[in-house]
């Protein structure tokens, strides 16, 4: 059951950036400012998930109980905040 919940996921992905790609491209005329739009997407994600695995590593140093910076999970709320960084970067892309 997860391994095909994983599996949808990923292939959910891959159609949305297909769809993102194919929409930029004929709004715009060109497939070039359609892949700078996916990448663009995949940077902001990948950024912001490497910004949360460095909270992991500084949690548990004097650092990072002085900021306050606690052990992040992965959790339905965290997706949620991905799928807000994606909304934002496609929305800050297209307008």
């Amino acid at each position: 059951m997860l391994r095909e919940s994983v599996a949808r996921a990923w292939v959910a992905i891959v159609l949305m950036f297909i769809a993102t790609l194919f929409y930029i491209w004929v709004r715009f005329g060109t497939a070039m400012f359609g892949s700078a739009a996916v990448i663009a997407m995949i940077h902001d994600v990948l950024f912001t998930l490497g910004a949360m695995v460095s909270c992991v590593y500084i949690a548990n140093t004097a650092f990072g109980r002085t900021l306050m910076i606690e052990d992040f999970k992965i959790n339905l709320q965290t997706i949620a905040a991905f799928l807000t960084v994606i909304g934002y970067s496609l929305n800050d892309t297209i307008v």
